[in-house]
């Protein structure tokens, strides 16, 4: 913490009434008022970047800016300098990276690998086919592709591993349609999706405690259909003999088709 004095000194303002005033206006937070350490009267107390604030907002004005231009300067470089610092940090992954889990005969093992080996099993859930394996294998050994997966999950998308006897990719579940299921991807014949969350909640479900679960990153519930002259987007909901009902009284139109889509659209 910072006292008033200090301010006072290092930006030359001549009263602590600049400092009220500037605190009134919501310009810097309302100081601590604590006894004075000489035992007489109050002193005022402010954290420690309000020092260097301050001193901005002086000199901002000093060169032509009015208060308020100034508090918005300095605020504005304020969230990106956090932001810098923050990118500078270590990512999820790399934490988890650093990270020992201690087995039952008394080893130690690193997360990634047993993040890697419950893919594995997930998979071999699902499918023995030794093609498809191979191809989660040498994808698991690319660093990068783990390490993104858990950096997108844990800022908020639910992510999938898509696995094909070609390629393994990690996505979040909204592209699944537009990337992988649909049939123009070149996906091949087959595609396993595993949901990464579902792998992580057997073994470790503390690791989902304190994720914001109510604004995590989903798909929307809209399908794009062509008709005639136009590409019209319906909402849908979940019922009906189909599974879902199209929900065309809030539909909109998305584009003009193109010559090609009116030909499929009308079979010309």
């Amino acid at each position: 913490m910072i006292s008033s004095t200090d301010i006072l000194e290092a930006t030359g303002l001549k009263s602590t009434k600049t400092l009220t005033r500037w605190h009134q206006k919501g310009i810097i937070p309302a100081p601590m008022v604590r006894t004075h350490p000489s035992g007489r009267g109050k002193i005022a107390y402010w954290p420690e970047w309000v020092l260097e604030f301050c001193v901005g907002l002086v000199q901002l004005q000093k060169e032509g800016h009015s208060l308020l231009s100034a508090a918005r300067t300095l605020n504005t470089q304020r969230v990106l300098d956090n932001m810098d610092q923050a990118l500078a940090g270590p990512s999820v992954a790399q934490m988890f990276n650093g990270m020992q889990v201690p087995l039952s005969e008394g080893r130690q093992v690193p997360l990634m690998d047993v993040i890697r080996a419950l893919l594995v099993s997930e998979v071999r859930s699902i499918t023995t086919d030794e093609a498809l394996l191979a191809v989660l294998n040498k994808k698991l050994g690319e660093k990068s592709g783990l390490d993104q997966a858990i950096n997108f999950f844990y800022s908020g998308h639910n992510m999938v591993l898509c696995l094909s006897d070609s390629e393994a990719r990690f996505v979040p579940d909204f592209l699944l349609p537009s990337t992988i299921l649909n049939p123009e991807s070149g996906w091949g014949k087959s595609v396993v999706v595993v949901p990464f969350a579902s792998a992580i909640r057997r073994v470790f479900p503390e690791m989902l405690d304190g994720l914001d679960w109510k604004h995590r990153i989903s798909q929307a519930p809209k399908i794009w259909v062509h008709e005639h002259d136009a590409l019209m987007e319906y909402l849908f909901m979940a019922g009906g003999p189909r599974g879902y009902e199209v929900l065309r009284e809030v539909s909109a139109v998305i584009a003009e088709a193109r010559d090609e889509d009116r030909r499929e659209a009308t079979g010309g």
